[in-house]
């Protein structure tokens, strides 16, 4: 599954073909599995804008372990370690 989210819209995909069309509209990956998080303009990703949920899916994709006991601030720090 893929997130991608657009102004205050979130949406949820099965596959990659699906979520480049949503990246044509301007849709910004949220969470991908070995995809890098940027909108077409190339602006990265806030972490700080996503969900706990969505930062403890990312954490896992990075190879984060122990990441469902964390809270939000110590995901953040984390990730931007892992990154």
């Amino acid at each position: 599954m893929i997130i991608l989210k657009k102004d205050n819209v979130e949406r949820i995909v099965p596959d990659m073909p699906a979520a480049e069309k949503l990246v044509e509209e301007g849709y910004i990956v949220l969470n991908a599995p070995d995809v890098q998080k940027k909108s077409t303009a190339g602006a990265e990703l806030n972490l700080d804008e996503m969900t706990t949920d969505q930062l403890r899916q990312t954490a896992k994709d990075k190879g984060i372990k122990g990441v469902s006991s964390l809270k939000k601030d110590e995901l953040l720090a984390a990730i931007r370690k892992a990154d």
